[in-house]
């Protein structure tokens, strides 16, 4: 068991994921932040943070897990092309070095799910949560999604998992890639999709097959109040981790529950009592 309380995994090759001077996404701000917590928790508390500064690219089989052979395909091509490709329609343009640059974000992901498994401790990948993408294309300045692979991972290795999203667009390529999955519960807090991309989002959707009433959106045109009345309503819990992948275990149902997180937020939840089981986690 690792003497740290929790993990953090960055390097600063995810400044690779670049889109240029001008694209409005960039990972600087997330390497300052990241840079500036490992200095002040090195001076004030050394040793409550490990830190894992080598991430390699994803595999393939990784990748796959989540988007389509073709797409994939598509984005390794663009990605030795030295002219401008779109990869979406307009927003998400190739790049020279795109497909291992958004590989290996996925890989921090991966990482720090791995970590909270073996560890169960909680784990921050402040460079991910590139949410939009989707099995098939890039969306909203997302080339591979992260996130659906590392809550894919985690169901895959017998979890139930609770994904949790603040950001102020509606997590579209997460939902939609567990629509069907009773084993994900997704809550996503967002600005209307009528007023913001990417348009989705709406209360209707609670999901279908085995998954009903496990998808949860709530929509506001005041995505700051709609923050701040989240952040208050799981400050009090214990399992709560604001950017953390985090592992809880329940001895009286003998079940587990994982969250996992990136820079957008996610939150552990506490595995659900015997009786609300069912209905909840199906």
């Amino acid at each position: 068991m690792p003497s740290s309380r929790a993990h953090v995994v960055w390097t600063d090759r995810f400044f690779d994921y670049d889109f240029g001077p001008y694209h409005p996404f960039s990972e600087r701000s997330r390497g300052l932040a990241a840079h500036l917590l490992e200095s002040v928790t090195s001076a004030s508390h050394p040793g409550v943070l490990g830190w894992s500064h080598t991430v390699e690219v994803a595999s393939r089989p990784t990748l796959e897990s989540f988007h389509q052979a073709d797409y994939l395909e598509f984005v390794k091509q663009a990605s030795g092309i030295s002219r401008e490709v779109s990869l979406d329609g307009g927003d998400t343009p190739a790049f020279r070095g795109c497909y291992d640059a958004a590989a290996r974000i996925v890989q921090g992901a991966v990482d720090a799910l791995d970590y909270t498994l073996e560890h169960r401790r909680p784990a921050f990948h402040p460079g991910g949560g590139l949410h939009h993408a989707h099995p098939d294309r890039a969306s909203g300045f997302c080339i591979f999604n992260d996130v659906a692979i590392a809550v894919g991972r985690a169901v895959r290795s017998g979890h139930r998992v609770a994904y949790i999203d603040i950001d102020a667009h509606h997590g579209d390529g997460v939902m939609y890639g567990f629509y069907e999955s009773g084993k994900v519960l997704d809550i996503d807090f967002h600005q209307d999709g009528r007023t913001l991309f990417p348009g989705t989002g709406f209360p209707h959707e609670v999901g279908r097959g085995d998954a009903p009433a496990s998808k949860r959106t709530c929509r506001s045109r005041r995505a700051r109040a709609t923050r701040r009345c989240f952040r208050s309503s799981i400050a009090s819990s214990p399992f709560c981790y604001a950017g953390s992948v985090r592992r809880s275990s329940s001895s009286s149902t003998g079940s587990t529950a994982t969250t996992v997180t990136s820079s957008r937020i996610f939150s552990t939840l506490p595995p659900p009592t015997p009786r609300s089981t069912e209905r909840s986690w199906r």
